[in-house]
């Protein structure tokens, strides 16, 4: 099993080094759930805005599953990964991979840096990468997100992200909006 497991963290990766970050590389514990939103600009030679939900699963220590929805972005996005934590003491790290349907089909990954500030703001960034089965070529779209992340309550943070545009491909994003856990 540990052998299978490596491989999946492997490939992941190597192969999905997903925008829309919004999140720490902190998984949820087992059994429980999240649900975010948040207002996106897409700067893609005009400034084109959306909103993202995101709703997330705990599954086991240091995993979790996202969902993803997107609307009023040309076509609705709709996106799914895998969350893994590598690193559990600060600077926590983690990597991610799943896919989206955005128009075209992609796949995604990230890796995922973060540092606490204090016990209610952290930062974080790291590297994002969508692979876009695009017609009639494929693209690589890579950006350096850096958000932050401030718990405002208990169990509600607001987070604020800018994904850097890393590559000809990409597209800024800036968002920001709130996380509640449950």
């Amino acid at each position: 099993m540990r052998l299978v497991y490596s491989f999946f963290v492997t490939v992941f990766f190597i192969i999905n080094l997903n925008a829309q970050v919004f999140g720490t590389a902190q998984t949820l514990k087992s059994g429980t759930f999240s649900i975010g939103v948040n207002p996106l600009i897409y700067d893609r030679g005009d400034n084109e805005v959306g909103i993202f939900g995101h709703v997330g699963l705990g599954l086991n220590p240091g995993f979790d599953l996202g969902f993803k929805l997107g609307l009023g972005i040309d076509e609705t996005y709709f996106g799914l990964d895998l969350e893994w934590v590598l690193r559990r003491i600060s600077p926590y790290m983690s990597i991610s991979g799943g896919a989206h349907s955005w128009g075209d089909i992609g796949i995604d990954g990230t890796f995922n840096l973060t540092i606490p500030l204090s016990r209610q703001v952290r930062l974080y960034t790291g590297f994002d990468m969508d692979v876009v089965f695009a017609d009639p070529d494929t693209e690589i779209r890579m950006w350096i997100p850096v958000g932050i992340d401030v718990a405002l309550r208990r169990k509600m943070s607001l987070l604020i992200e800018i994904e850097i545009r890393a590559n000809d491909d990409a597209f800024s994003i800036f968002g920001g909006g709130l996380n509640f856990y449950l």
